[in-house]
């Protein structure tokens, strides 16, 4: 998700217990204890949690010489807050290592008890709102707000939507039931509001008060690099620019035609330039990071196709007569693909005659992302990388933006009754390999039919990149053996689907 609103305001980390303050006040009459636990998603907890809580009605840009309470989780994950004037509170805390964050609101601290334990919460992924501003916004001046909470943005940019309106992005926000989403106007020193009742999921983009028919437009600017022998068989750069246009025009088609995604992609080339020198050696120059991506289209060289993630550069080396054909399209496409945030899927297929274990092949979906040449369908996992990605532009993208933070092979028979005491074990197959190969887990299923990895099989690395893209699974009973395929697309799946959920892989014996 694409970061477009800049946080105005920082959270002082400080509590006020001053009589004269809004939020707390002497007296023990008027005041509570309140005190909970934080959970991190993995269910475990960690000290220095900031917690802060504020009352329901507060404003941040109307009110910012007002501070909330501040608590911070001890390795517990305990909070409290001592002597808080009564009244309607909001909670929220965030991490401080990740990106977690949570949200509770409307939490009722007037009451007659003097303490109150706050039920405890789990941490999630972050989650993001495509708001529809009101016509009188301002973007120079204005702000937005959630009501409630310290959590104010400027607009540094607006999303054109394919109906002509204006939208705003705001990212990074906690995930679950929001408050008020509220602006405030500089010029009138006023404040209205925009949305009620919004409920966001993690890893998503909630779309508020906008049409159902209207979509942001994703422009990706590109900057195309010809070669000098293959401007020349089109009659120069200038005469390659209208094919150019057209061409990717083609190749936006194969990303909109299905209309499954959140938006409508705009790749469209930004800048035309001609090099003389081989495309491999082309290949590694620098381009402005005005541009999102570059593709060199040479019809002269050996190099092969492919998409070079660390230069953001897709390589286009058809020849001449087919540099443009529908083929090319497709090609492109795939690269494209890439280039924001899907999964190489053809690289998770595994050949029969390559699996020692049980000769079995892995043909994946029948998608795009899969197989590029025949279908045009969208599998699950890439339209939610595409959704999550869109705009950003990056030169290492991880495999996945992240995992649960469990993961679990459950054996069960056919009807659904518990296999105990299972043998398991764990085949990785490598990246285009085509090959089942490492045996990465020997262990056993306990009393719950369940094992649970210890480590992340697929293997991360330090940039984010894996080792393995598939494993392949094998459960040993005392009277039959089962076998199940878990490609890294799937607990990817879990993650935009449930967010800090485990992700639960089930093998079934076939009796």
């Amino acid at each position: 998700m694409k970061t477009i609103i800049a946080c105005l305001f920082t959270i002082t980390i400080m509590v006020i217990v001053s009589c004269t303050n809004d939020i707390v006040s002497g007296g023990s009459s008027s005041e509570v204890v309140a005190k909970g636990v934080i959970y991190t998603t993995d269910n475990s907890t960690i000290s220095d949690v900031q917690v802060y809580l504020t009352p329901s009605d507060y404003s941040s840009v109307l009110q910012p010489e007002t501070l909330p309470l501040l608590a911070i989780t001890d390795s517990a994950g305990f909070f409290k807050f001592n002597s808080v004037k009564k009244g309607q509170y909001n909670l929220y805390a965030r991490h401080p290592l990740n990106p977690t964050r949570l949200i509770d609101i409307g939490i009722n601290l007037d009451i007659p008890e003097d303490t109150v334990t706050i039920d405890s919460k789990t941490l999630k992924h972050c989650s993001s709102v495509l708001l529809s501003l009101p016509a009188s916004f301002d973007t120079a001046t204005d702000y937005i707000y959630l009501e409630g909470t310290t959590l104010s943005f400027k607009v540094s940019r607006l999303i054109k939507m394919s109906d002509n309106s204006n939208a705003v992005q705001i990212d990074s926000l906690p995930s679950g039931r929001l408050p008020a989403i509220k602006y405030y106007s500089k010029f009138s020193k006023s404040s209205g509001t925009i949305a009620t009742s919004v409920t966001t999921r993690e890893n998503t983009t909630t779309t508020v008060g906008i049409p159902a028919d209207s979509k942001p437009i994703w422009n990706i600017p590109i900057i195309a690099a010809i070669s000098d022998s293959t401007a020349g068989a089109f009659g120069g750069i200038d005469s390659m620019k209208t094919e150019l246009t057209a061409f990717i025009a083609k190749v936006n088609s194969v990303f909109n035609s299905p209309n499954v995604f959140n938006g409508i992609m705009n790749f469209y080339i930004d800048s035309v330039y001609a090099f003389s020198h081989p495309c491999s050696l082309e290949l590694y120059s620098s381009f402005s990071t005005d541009y999102a991506v570059r593709i060199i289209f040479d019809g002269y060289s050996n190099v092969f196709n492919g998409w070079i993630e660390r230069y953001r550069t897709a390589i286009h080396t058809a020849d001449i007569e087919n540099m443009f054909n529908q083929k090319s399209v497709q090609t492109v496409a795939w690269q494209l693909g890439l280039s924001r945030g899907c999964i190489a899927s053809n690289y998770m297929f595994v050949r029969a005659e390559y699996n020692p274990v049980n000769k079995t092949s892995f043909d994946g979906e029948y998608s795009f992302m899969y197989r590029p040449f025949l279908a045009s369908s969208w599998d699950t996992y890439n339209i939610y990388a595409i959704n999550y990605y869109n705009t950003q532009v990056s030169s290492n993208f991880a495999t996945l933006p992240g995992y649960p933070y469990k993961m679990v092979i459950e054996t069960r028979t056919v009807n659904n009754a518990i296999v105990t005491n299972a043998r398991i074990n764990v085949f990785g197959v490598r990246w285009n390999s085509f090959a089942v190969t490492d045996t990465l887990v020997s262990a056993s299923s306990d009393s719950s039919g369940r094992y649970t990895f210890q480590t992340n099989p697929y293997k991360v690395l330090s940039n984010g990149n894996t080792i393995y893209c598939n494993l392949l699974l094998q459960a040993i009973s005392s009277t039959d053996t089962a076998y199940a395929w878990m490609p890294i697309n799937e607990p990817g799946i879990s993650f935009f689907e449930n967010g800090s959920a485990e992700f639960v892989k089930t093998i079934i014996y076939p009796k």
